[in-house]
């Protein structure tokens, strides 16, 4: 009799086999063996070790499905719910094969098996904190009694290709292995990345076999692209910005052919904004790539994780452009951007017929959270989630970053609480996983050197001795630039008024500016307050607005719209010029690629302040030499950024004005200064979480963090979620959304499909973070039903009564007693 591990749907309805048991477990072992990557570096277990170890768990993780209780669920016959289940089963019997031997790392590579098996449908736990442990008077007769169900030894051997015990193993045994994982804490970490790298084996092998997902084999890609690309687009003047960005690429790839190259593996690319370094970072890591293949003969994957949506859809359409990848082409590279609004199907697929749509559409989401492409350009929140986490979800990719060579663009847009964590899990991916980090800035936010103070030296490690810098000497590269400077006209905290003066005096209607604040309602004061202004003088400059409190429906093609204008202005006569004014929020910080003569910046982190910088004479012109960013003081910071911040902002800042060159030295006393004044018990703990294994609960300490605690965004308590319906596409997600809710069983799950593929950007697209102050008691929920889903909802009728497209959310509301009366609930 054939035994199957998945089942579909015949032509009656009835379920029937579709994949026999032998099959899939040949099929996964095959791909997991496929991705295990050759040059791991852990100490606790020989390679040899490690493939047995992935053997045994590939071979046995679906042996429960040979009990005659799984069988007939799946057959759609009439079965027992928990006798059905089939982790638990393979995990026992998995940990029972392997520690006969006795040894400590036999026992180790026991109570592995046992985990990975045991959660490959699940989220990792604590060890010893499941259900066997807490209830064995319960679960420990259902494991025998499958385990006596099963057929014949010679039958499961020739099925699952594994030698099996002649019996279970006991639970004290279980307990005492299984708890022995958390034992030795200066083993943990490395602990860690052992079970979550064989742990993201199993699951993506075994995921990507039952959906019968293409798996792409990595293309050689030419190390130069980047070079003809660059020769391709040279304007006829060569500028000084232009030559800088040759020098910088030259030096890198000097810094590349050192002999002792492929043994680095902490990287960092520091260098002013508006210096190409996202070109730069893509060739050093393609020129790096192939000096692997020359060594290793693989063909390592480039990860490029990046904080914003804005900077990652630039950074793909950039890729795009250079290394011109055919999505049609059988053999072609692919480049696969994985984050909240990616689009599964891209532009090419056309559907032949619903089963092949849908077969489609479930592949593609399988390609995109297991990474099958050459680069994946992704976000800080995948990437950090990813290696910090305990979710099924999530882990199915963290195998990738072994062997990899990953790019992080704007690393100082971590929190700085988080920075010494991030750090350390960074160094220890280099150094367990054989990770090639390339760390890029305009900054230098001391994440390693914070790392090793409060984590690593305690430990016995360091990773700042191991940082290999691609550009030598950074500071070289800022005193080339005299693009701008910084203002400060910090004496006072300014109202509308005294800010009015203070711009009026040093903008001149010729020229562009941007005004940054710290809050969104600070900048919607300015906005209201400029506009009456700009009325009052008869002045016609086109007054613009950006930040959060607008969709990101909205906010798309505003930067174009703005550029097109700052451009077109810019060939017009200096006495006709009539430049655009853009007031907004941090959301300009960086990837954003506008060009303003001058701009205000209220006080704030001075990265923050280099990086508004930067969209001020981006282009190096002459003839605006020195272009002011005047930093002014709305007192909004110390809740921003905290106290802390904002005192050692002031500090570093002084009184006068700080050119360009001065950028570099600037950075580094301030970070000196914070780095002694912020709190770290939060990164500390987390880090003591994931040494402990504290996967779902910390069973250390009893309000300590776990694992899953862990983001890279934390919720603000404060906050919450307002859907607006301002568009034909937002009420086609609603309605999609709704269906999702109002399914179930197998019709939820296709309504989840529809509304993935068809409908989540725009849901996406139109939703907005607001204080929860704004909206409580005077929108409707969501789905009223639903308490746990925080989101509000302005219906499409009601949208001119709530939202502004030029500047989003009204926040001039009536008191909720005058509100409630005008909502259709």
């Amino acid at each position: 009799m054939t035994l199957y591990s998945h089942s579909q749907k015949g032509p009656d309805g009835v379920p029937e086999g579709s994949k026999s048991l032998q099959t899939h477990t040949e099929g996964v072992w095959q791909i997991a063996r496929d991705g295990l990557y050759p040059h791991t570096r852990f100490e606790q277990l020989s390679p040899d070790q490690i493939v047995r170890l992935l053997e045994t768990i590939c071979r046995l993780h679906d042996l429960g499905k040979a009990t005659p209780f799984f069988q007939n669920y799946l057959l759609g016959r009439p079965s027992d719910w928990e006798k059905k289940t089939h982790a638990r089963l393979g995990a026992h019997v998995a940990l029972g094969l392997l520690q006969a031997e006795s040894d400590e790392q036999a026992q180790l590579m026991a109570a592995i098996a046992y985990m990975a098996i045991l959660h490959h449908h699940q989220n990792l736990q604590t060890p010893g904190k499941d259900p066997f442990f807490e209830e064995p008077f319960r679960v420990l007769p259902l494991v025998e009694e499958q385990w006596a169900s099963l057929p014949e030894q010679a039958t499961l051997e020739t099925i699952t290709g594994a030698q099996l015990p002649e019996k279970l193993p006991p639970k004290p045994l279980i307990r005492r292995l299984v708890k022995a994982l958390r034992k030795r804490s200066d083993t943990g970490i490395e602990r860690y990345f052992l079970i979550n790298y064989l742990f993201s084996l199993l699951i993506e092998a075994d995921k990507l076999d039952a959906s019968e997902t293409p798996i792409h084999s990595r293309m050689a890609i030419f190390p130069y692209a980047v070079h003809l690309y660059t020769e391709k687009r040279l304007p006829f003047k060569i500028t000084q910005l232009i030559r800088s960005r040759d020098v910088m690429r030259a030096e890198v790839e000097i810094r590349l052919d050192d002999p002792d190259i492929l043994n680095q593996r902490l990287m960092s690319l520091t260098a002013p904004t508006g210096l190409g370094k996202t070109l730069t970072a893509l060739n050093a890591a393609l020129i790096l790539r192939h000096r692997i293949f020359e060594a290793e003969g693989r063909q390592a994957q480039i990860v490029t994780a990046l904080p914003f949506i804005n900077i990652i859809e630039q950074t793909l359409q950039v890729y795009q452009d250079v290394l011109q990848p055919d999505p049609e082409a059988e053999h072609s590279i692919q480049i696969l951007a994985h984050y909240q609004y990616a689009d599964v199907l891209g532009k090419t697929e056309q559907a032949q017929n619903e089963d092949w749509e849908a077969k489609a559409y479930h592949q593609k989401m399988m390609q995109l959270d297991t990474w099958q492409a050459d680069i994946v350009i992704t976000s800080f929140v995948q990437l950090l989630q990813t290696l910090i986490t305990n979710r099924n979800k999530l882990l199915k990719k963290f195998h990738h970053l072994a062997g990899a060579i990953v790019i992080m663009d704007e690393v100082q847009s971590i929190r700085l609480e988080q920075v010494p964590l991030v750090g350390a899990m960074l160094y220890y991916l280099a150094k367990y996983l054989d990770t090639r980090l390339i760390l890029m800035t305009a900054t230098q936010p001391l994440i390693f050197e914070l790392a090793d103070e409060f984590i690593l030296n305690r430990r016995g490690e360091s990773a700042t001795e191991k940082v290999y810098p691609l550009l030598t000497s950074p500071e070289r590269y800022f005193r080339r630039f005299q693009r701008t400077r910084l203002v400060p006209l910090l004496e006072e905290k300014l109202d509308m008024e005294s800010f009015i003066k203070i711009f009026s005096t040093r903008w001149k209607a010729n020229q562009s500016c941007l005004i940054v604040c710290n809050k969104v309602k600070r900048s919607l004061e300015i906005y209201e307050a400029l506009s009456a202004w700009l009325q009052e003088q008869e002045l016609d400059n086109t007054l613009h607005y950006l930040s959060t409190n607008v969709i990101p429906a909205d906010r798309m093609g505003r930067i174009d719209a703005i550029k097109q204008e700052l451009n077109a202005n810019q060939g017009r006569p200096k006495d006709k010029r009539r430049p655009p004014i853009l007031v907004s929020t941090q959301v300009v910080e960086a990837g954003v690629d506008l060009d303003f003569d001058l701009g205000f910046r209220d006080v704030a982190p001075i990265d923050s302040l280099i990086q508004v910088a930067g969209r001020i004479n981006r282009e190096n012109r002459r003839s605006r030499k020195y272009s002011p960013l005047y930093v002014i003081d709305f007192g909004d910071c110390a809740d921003v950024y905290g106290a802390a911040a904002y005192g050692q902002a002031k500090e570093a800042l002084g009184k006068d004005p700080i050119p360009e060159p001065d950028y570099y030295e600037l950075v580094a006393r301030y970070f000196a200064g914070s780095s002694a004044q912020a709190a770290y018990d939060k990164a500390l703990e987390m880090f003591e979480a994931v040494e402990g294994l504290f996967y779902s609960e910390n069973t250390l300490v009893s309000d300590g963090p776990a694992i899953a605690d862990y983001a890279v965004i934390e919720k603000a308590g404060w906050a919450t979620q307002v859907f607006v319906e301002s568009s034909e596409a937002a009420k086609a997600a609603r309605a999609a959304f709704l269906a999702v809710h109002r399914q179930k069983g197998e019709a939820k799950r296709e309504a989840k499909a529809q509304f993935d593929q068809y409908h989540k950007r725009a849901f996406h697209q139109h939703i907005i973070t607001l204080p929860a102050y704004l909206v409580e008691g005077r929108l409707p929920r969501l789905i009223e039903d639903w308490e746990e889903l925080l989101i509000y909802y302005v219906a499409h009728d009601q949208v001119a009564d709530w939202y502004r497209p030029e500047t989003g959310f009204r926040r001039d509301m009536k008191p909720p007693s005058e509100a409630l009366g005008t909502l259709t609930f």
